[in-house]
């Protein structure tokens, strides 16, 4: 039995040196062998035959450097595509409008903008990040949100291919945003509601946008004027709204307003044929009072032909002597003439004057606003440039002895600008049946500015003998006189004899002269609510009175219309 086990323990151990053995082997065979071949050489030692456990053999494996080479391309490679996916466009627009998304919801819309711009700048049909980056610069009032607008429109209008359903609600939204956001928006003349109608063509009139189309329109026309082509195309947005919204009554309420103050804006212009047509156009769909607008037109029509026989008969009468007094107009021929009768009073002006004070005149007058009726020969113009003459009212309306409403006014005949008093011009009144005044200078956006005559004369009742003349030359300021001012006086009762002398006056207030002793005769005729402002000898020869020169206090002076 001892021997037995003896045997056992020496069979044993070599069996376990030869797996020990095998083991190293196995691991530097791994290490060293360069073939599989080698590896197949090693083989096994024999097992005791009354050992029934199998023992399992590592074969080593041979592994090439190729093997490595060809696995970090294939890491390199996928990486790479990866990379190429995540960097794709339409992923890059996914993630610029996510975050952008985000920042909204944090109200951090600078930032949010600047991602959605981002991913606009990839996709510019990206509607769902434009509907996003204004509605983010909206948060914040920020400047250029409705150019914006106008853009994102377009965008949708250049949408060539056919939209998906998700597309189209997309748009749908973004329309919506647009068009509250544009209001008043009007980039070139009418292009305003021309993008937003490529828009919603471009969407085949989608039935959900109709009231936003039509809102638009009525937000536009609400910030148009009513006179010229603004109130013709308020009133063409006015009548596409209705038809939009079938029939709405606010908007009716709104165009009936434009129509008729469209016809107002006509009607001073002189343009009545087209004003009746627009009342015949829109008196029953905006539901007009057609008679009482009828009866408006008409009456402007007989003012029109007043004013017409009016200032072309004004205007003959002035037309022959114009252009001789131009050229003749200066301040030193004015003021180095001797004699009291020159320049206007060359002329006889008594037929012409007596227009002045007739029933045309009133009527004109009455009904003229502050630009007054300008009359050229090509007829009346409000922005006229050219020689033209015109009809001008001043002070308060008030109702004569006659229970008649009634103006002061004066007439002007002189060079225009774009309908404003420009260049040389005179101006003319009669008062009574007795007197008349002129001036006569250089006008300046529509005043006297710079040098200026005026005259004054009074004639007995129903004659032409003159009870007194007076003169005085100076320098204007927006219609005042302003600096040292030259006045001369004749008088009928001392005929031949000319008066001369000066006063100062500054913004049209004359400086007083304190009364004097010396002329008591004469000063203490001065009567009450009057000022002393110069003492007027006489300059020709065999004569040494004086004349008082006064001026009603508060009064200022300056030329006819500005006094």
């Amino acid at each position: 039995m001892f021997e037995d086990e003896q045997n056992k323990t020496i069979n044993e151990a070599p069996a376990e040196a030869t797996e020990t053995a095998e083991t190293t082997e196995a691991t530097e065979t791994t290490e060293a062998v360069e073939t599989p071949q080698a590896a197949e050489a090693v083989e096994p030692l024999a097992a005791d035959p009354g050992d029934k456990k199998e023992k399992k053999v590592r074969k080593a494996v041979n592994i090439s450097p190729k093997y490595f080479i060809f696995a970090g391309l294939a890491i390199i490679l996928a990486a790479g595509i990866a990379l190429f996916i995540f960097l794709l466009p339409a992923n890059r627009v996914k993630r610029y409008t996510a975050a952008g998304n985000k920042q909204f919801a944090k109200e951090n819309y600078e930032k949010a903008i600047d991602s959605f711009e981002r991913a606009i700048k990839l996709d510019e049909f990206h509607f769902t990040a434009r509907n996003g980056k204004l509605l983010s610069m909206a948060a914040i009032n920020k400047r250029g949100a409705e150019d914006e607008a106008y853009e994102a429109l377009g965008a949708i209008a250049r949408k060539k291919a056919p939209l998906s359903e998700k597309e189209t609600a997309e748009c749908i939204e973004l329309f919506l945003t647009a068009t509250e956001m544009l209001k008043s928006y009007d980039k070139s003349g009418s292009g305003y509601m021309a993008r937003i109608d490529e828009a919603y063509d471009a969407l085949s009139k989608a039935e959900e946008l109709t009231p936003a189309v039509a809102d638009a329109c009525v937000k536009y026309a609400d910030v148009l004027g009513t006179a010229g082509d603004d109130g013709a195309l308020k009133i063409t947005l006015l009548e596409r709204a209705y038809d939009l919204t079938n029939g709405s009554e606010s908007v009716a309420d709104r165009g009936r307003e434009a129509v008729t103050s469209h016809i107002s804006s006509l009607v001073k212009i002189d343009k009545y044929t087209e004003a009746y047509r627009y009342l015949n156009d829109y008196y029953n769909k905006f539901k007009l009072d057609r008679d009482t607008i009828k009866a408006e037109i008409s009456k402007a029509e007989e003012l029109y032909s007043a004013k017409t026989e009016l200032l072309s008969n004004v205007y003959k009468a002035m037309e022959p002597c114009y252009s001789m007094l131009k050229s003749s107009f200066s301040k030193e021929g004015r003021e180095q003439i001797d004699g009291m009768d020159f320049g206007l009073f060359s002329y006889d002006w008594l037929d012409m004057l007596m227009l002045d004070g007739s029933d045309y005149a009133q009527l004109v007058s009455v009904n003229c606003d502050e630009n007054g009726a300008c009359f050229a020969k090509e007829g009346f113009s409000a922005d006229y440039t050219g020689t033209a003459c015109a009809l001008y009212p001043y002070g308060e309306k008030f109702i004569n002895e006659e229970g008649k409403e009634v103006v002061s006014y004066y007439f002007f005949f002189g060079d225009f600008v774009n309908g404003k008093r420009e260049g040389y011009g005179i101006c003319f009144i009669k008062t009574g049946t007795s007197s008349y005044y002129c001036f006569e200078g250089t006008w300046t956006n529509d005043a006297p500015n710079g040098f200026g005559v005026y005259y004054r004369r009074n004639t007995y009742a129903y004659t032409s003998l003159a009870e007194y003349t007076e003169v005085t030359f100076g320098n204007y300021v927006d219609g005042y006189q302003d600096g040292k001012v030259i006045v001369r006086i004749t008088a009928n009762e001392q005929p031949g004899t000319i008066f001369e002398g000066s006063y100062n006056v500054t913004n049209g207030e004359p400086e007083t002269v304190p009364v004097s002793t010396e002329f008591y005769e004469v000063l203490s005729e001065i009567p009450e609510g009057y000022s002393l402002i110069a003492v007027v000898p006489s300059i020709t020869d065999g004569y040494s009175n004086y004349m008082t020169y006064r001026n009603p206090d508060g009064v200022k002076k300056g030329a006819i219309g500005y006094e």
